[in-house]
């Protein structure tokens, strides 16, 4: 994410015309990065949650993700009367970028390896 995130800053800087490979190239490059970012971080979090409670963490996890999607949607919208359309689009893409710190501040970033305890399941 702290590779293809910055991407996304290239989204309010598109224009009519040639203008729209902006658009294109920053849509494309940080929807990559999502994808690689959600596959890696779901098969993490699935290989290291006891058997027993995978579903409930899957649960948890979908209902924080997917529940303030609607906070944002509300918070995006009245943004957008606000301040206009542009300026949201620059407000979330940099909302998005400074994100990426909380994953270079975590311990996370320093494990390359599972714990062996949860290498073994049942």
């Amino acid at each position: 994410m702290a590779v293809t995130t910055p991407f996304g800053l290239l989204i309010p800087l598109a224009q009519r015309g040639a203008g729209l490979t902006l658009f294109l190239l920053g849509t494309f490059a940080y929807a990559f990065g999502v994808v690689v970012h959600n596959v890696a971080q779901v098969s993490f979090r699935q290989q290291l949650c006891p058997l027993q409670l995978l579903g409930r963490m899957n649960a948890t996890m979908r209902f924080l993700v997917w529940g303030t999607m609607p906070l944002g949607g509300l918070l995006g919208g009245a943004l957008g009367s606000w301040i206009g359309v542009r300026g949201t689009l620059w407000v979330s893409q940099l909302g998005i970028v400074l994100a990426v710190g909380w994953e270079l501040a975590s311990p996370l970033r320093r494990m390359h390896d599972l714990p062996l305890d949860a290498a073994v399941r049942q």
